[in-house]
């Protein structure tokens, strides 16, 4: 568990199995961003249930010093995505296996026991429809993924979070501002073009290009929104500084975490 001398996060998402070009490979925002936060010295913790069929996602969190809490279900099989990448780095994405529900007391009962600096809350299809978020929100800082939402066609959680993260891969800029005006403070990230920052539904900065490309951006949102949220809790940067800090250090985080998993096997 946490050591209370450090800086802890707990993620709170499944482990998945990403297919792209055909290939299968590890993936989930536990990997990516528990990689990334260990990369600042943060120990990241992650919750979800997850069923055996994603056991090369759990053999690669553990690789790079991810501590996966819970147990394992049997009853689902994912989840299991196909992605595909087209011009400008724009995804289009398939569910092949669904992800197992989570229980919003069980997350919260874990989170209890770890005592995060902060949560990353980041569902990937429609499991979690918006009662941890809400139940978390309220005890923890909580930075939240919008994909799983819009992926599964539900509403934003009306939750106290301290931000949250949408993609233009799963979202139009109206629809992210509509979500800010719920939520508040909403990165809204455009690949390659880098972004905008929203509040209360109004842009108030923009996030800049990044300065480093990577060929497969698989997890940049998932990293981008981990180090936003450790430049804010770990290092008291303000919401501004943090994303524009997050945004360029996305890709160098990405590039370790592949020279780490060549490296391991």
């Amino acid at each position: 568990m946490a050591s209370s001398s450090r800086c802890t996060a707990l993620i709170i998402a499944p482990p998945t199995i990403d297919v792209i070009a055909g290939i299968p490979r590890p993936g989930g925002p536990a990997l990516f961003s528990g990689h990334a936060l260990r990369l600042h010295s943060v120990e990241p913790l992650a919750f979800y249930p997850h069923p055996p069929g994603v056991s090369a996602a759990l053999s690669a969190e553990r690789r790079v010093g991810v501590e996966r809490l819970g147990a394992a279900r049997t009853e689902c099989r994912g989840p299991v995505f196909s992605h595909e990448y087209q011009w400008g780095g724009k995804r289009k994405t398939r569910l092949l296996e669904p992800p197992c529900p989570v229980d919003p007391a069980e997350a919260l009962s874990y989170a209890e026991r770890a005592s995060p600096d902060f949560v990353l809350l980041s569902p990937l299809y429609g499991e979690e429809p918006g009662m941890a978020a809400e139940l978390l929100g309220y005890k923890y800082k909580v930075y939240l993924d919008l994909q799983g939402y819009a992926r599964a066609g539900l509403e934003p959680p009306r939750a106290p979070i301290a931000a949250a993260h949408a993609s233009s891969d799963d979202m139009s800029l109206d629809e992210a501002a509509a979500a800010s005006r719920r939520l508040g403070w909403l990165l809204y990230t455009t690949g390659e073009s880098g972004g905008v920052i929203l509040y209360r539904g109004n842009p108030v900065a923009s996030l800049p290009k990044p300065v480093d490309k990577v060929r497969d951006p698989t997890g940049a949102g998932d990293v981008f929104t981990a180090l936003t949220a450790y430049a804010v809790e770990c290092r008291g940067l303000d919401i501004l500084e943090a994303s524009r800090w997050a945004s360029q250090s996305v890709a160098l985080a990405l590039k370790s975490l592949g020279d780490a998993l060549r490296g391991a096997r």
